[in-house]
């Protein structure tokens, strides 16, 4: 029996951590909910054996469809073994979504358990009960340091004052969430509310404008108002302003006198409240920079937490709490799922276990065969999400951090890449060192290799041999192609490239592939707006060494690249491909050739009439092949002879010639003292 300004009852278990100090429990926070209690409170705790219960009712406190008639079979199930105390809540997970429910009655009265033999009942109408999200800091995975820092800045000014007033310390006025749409901001601002006991004020910072002279600014001065009747030292106030920068964006030249009155009524606003107000402002935005100064400084908005895309650890973390009370398959794994779902935030997890029990359940209603509640009955009881649930969902839900930002799904692998085995095994050690043993060049003071250059003859596979390599590591592939950069109107190329390192950022792991680079490197003096795109570049390239960002650039006209690109610290490695040689095109072409239909060709005598050919020209020559002899056959399904590669090959008698002579100018190329030192 746990016993705070309410009594509650729950199972124990002995804590892990043999470090974790006395007289400390854990809890979860539906059971703090029931005991009415916070965190860092005390409690007193009672062992005790409650008898077997012989009835026991619940209702939901707000609506909901019942998708089977014998959910309430399912829901016993869940809570076998559970005690029961009439007057506590629940919390019951309907298909994705928590739903509350209140113990109105228990036979014997008093504390219960849930036993097989127990007549467990579940009302389908609901309570008349006011509808309030019962979010707490455990609903919220992956943000372990923000919710620490919001607790400190928010949570502990209300609940020890006397320690702020004993050093004279003012309390912060506000918060500023940052970060991308559904990374948890709204999340934590309810959570906190909920924590504190706070009267949560949400305002959508769009509805505020309003078309008359003086109306929005009307509009703030009543929330103000609103939350300093509803405050109380018990109970403060928590004003939540989503998408603030809708409101107080910065005031220049362009901004309208409606903008400029709107941010000077919330800095008045803000500066008007004292220590004694018991009210927070939090703000939320993904657009941090769009933000007046004035509101970013310490007075109004005293602290900037960020919410950033998650990690693999921190996705691992959100799904558990999505699936915590969802029946799942023996053949889910949450570990390789948080593996795969790079660039995911926490609404798209979300998104994504409701996108696969909805699945669950279609396929669940398509075994039905006959109208039988029995068989319902049955097919409810063994109703689970399972792997194919989750990778159908994995096709439909796409991230929300790789969706403003044009992101490649690659669909080949090394397996698929025919020759260029040293190149695969020069970026397997590149890659695999400074994404997944990180620890280990720390260790040996190794810095990471994280900035690459490819180059060689148009053909030769870099693109594809990049995309391969994302694919091959299961990282973000951001694909950027050098001349699409590059706009007339001044300061906007700089602008493109700032904002395309700041989304590799977040979708990190990833490759950033910048194809074509020297349309963005070259020599100063030959193009007119390249000293200033160079120097973004530059100044980005700067700044990755701390992230998971693994940034590779091609090209096949080296000697146009600036130099500052090519410097030590800039680069940390270059590779070069070249015209395959008789092994490597023999390679790539029992590859292609495995995958296409023919019937008695010499790969041999192919390799000696295909010299200076690269891995594009071997492909087309296969393609044009086979479509010859699709032709011959009147588009019916056929295989190709050496008859077609034969007179395929007579069209394209100067390739080999023509690649040569550009292959000459590499070999000249490598001999330069700025590209060899640097070359693997």
């Amino acid at each position: 029996m746990i016993s705070g300004k309410k009594t509650t009852a729950a199972q124990v278990w002995p804590e892990k951590d043999i470090n974790s100090p006395e007289n400390i429990i854990r809890m979860d926070q539906y059971i703090r909910q029931n005991a009415e209690v916070s965190i860092g409170e005390f409690v007193n705790i009672t062992k005790i054996e409650p008898p077997e219960a012989q009835e026991i009712i619940i209702t939901p406190t707000q609506e909901i469809n019942f998708l089977f008639e014998n959910y309430d079979l399912v829901i016993k199930k869940s809570f076998l073994g559970r005690p029961f105390i009439a007057g506590n809540t629940i919390i019951i997970n309907v298909f994705g979504t928590n739903y509350s429910f209140l113990i109105t009655q228990t036979k014997p009265t008093g504390c219960v358990l849930l036993t097989e033999f127990t007549n467990f009942i579940v009302n389908k109408k609901p309570l008349n009960m006011p509808s309030k999200e019962m979010i707490a800091y455990e609903d919220i995975g992956g943000l372990k340091k923000e919710i620490e820092a919001i607790r400190e800045m928010v949570e502990l000014p209300f609940k020890k004052a006397e320690f702020f007033q004993k050093l004279n310390v003012t309390p912060p006025k506000g918060v500023l969430l940052y970060g991308p749409p559904g990374t948890g901001k709204t999340l934590l601002a309810k959570a906190l509310s909920n924590e504190l006991k706070a009267n949560f004020i949400g305002v959508d910072a769009p509805e505020i404008m309003a078309k008359f002279v003086g109306e929005a600014e009307e509009r703030l001065r009543d929330i103000f108002k609103n939350a300093a009747l509803k405050a109380t030292k018990e109970n403060p106030a928590i004003i939540f302003i989503d998408e603030i920068d809708a409101i107080v964006p910065k005031r220049d030249d362009h901004s309208s006198e409606v903008e400029k009155r709107v941010v000077a009524q919330l800095l008045a606003s803000m500066d008007g409240l004292s220590t004694k107000s018991n009210i927070i402002v939090i703000g939320a935005t993904n657009r941090i920079d769009n933000i007046d100064p004035a509101l970013r400084r310490p007075g109004r908005f005293d602290r900037e937490i960020q919410l950033g895309v998650p990690n693999e650890n921190e996705r691992l973390d959100i799904l558990k709490i999505h699936t915590r009370n969802v029946p799942l398959g023996k053949d889910v794994d949450l570990k390789k799922i948080a593996e795969i779902t790079y660039g995911y935030v926490g609404a798209d997890l979300a998104a994504l276990i409701k996108e696969a029990a909805i699945n669950a359940i279609n396929n669940a209603i398509k075994q039905i065969k006959t109208p039988s509640k029995e068989e319902e009955k049955k097919i409810l009881e063994n109703l689970s999400i399972t792997n194919d649930d989750i990778q159908h969902a994995l096709k439909h839900i796409q991230p929300t951090g790789l969706r403003e930002v044009y992101i490649e799904t690659p669909d080949i692998d090394y397996s698929m890449v025919g020759a260029l085995k040293e190149e695969k095994e020069n970026m397997k050690d590149i890659i695999y060192l400074s994404l997944k043993k990180k620890e280990v060049l720390e260790k040996m003071n190794i810095k990471p290799l994280r900035k690459i250059l490819i180059y060689g003859p148009p053909g030769t596979g870099k693109t594809m041999f990049v995309k391969a390599t994302a694919k091959t590591f299961g990282v973000n592939f951001i694909h950027i192609k050098g001349p699409e950069i590059l706009d007339k109107y001044l300061g906007e190329s700089e602008k493109a490239i700032r904002n395309i390192f700041k989304k590799a950022k977040e979708v990190s792991p990833c490759i950033l592939f910048f194809d074509e680079i020297d349309a963005l490197t070259e020599n100063k003096n030959e193009y007119i707006n390249s000293p200033k795109i160079l120097d973004q570049l530059l100044v980005e390239l700067d700044n990755i060494n701390n992230k998971e960002i693994i940034f590779i650039a091609a090209t096949n006209r080296p000697e146009k690249i600036d130099q500052a690109f090519l410097r030590s610290g800039r680069i940390d490695k270059i590779i070069e491909f070249k015209i395959p040689n008789d092994s490597q095109r023999k390679e790539i072409l029992e590859l292609l050739l495995s995958k296409t239909p023919n019937q008695k060709i010499d790969i041999n005598q192919l390799v000696e009439k295909t010299k200076g050919f690269t891995g594009a020209d071997l492909s087309l020559l296969i393609t044009d092949a086979a479509l010859l002899a699709l032709k011959e056959n009147k588009y019916k399904e056929t295989k190709i002879t050496q008859k077609h590669i034969d007179k395929t090959l007579e069209k394209m008698t100067n390739i080999g010639k023509n690649n040569s002579e550009e292959q000459d100018v590499f070999e000249n190329l490598r001999k330069d003292k700025n590209i060899a030192k640097y070359v693997l």
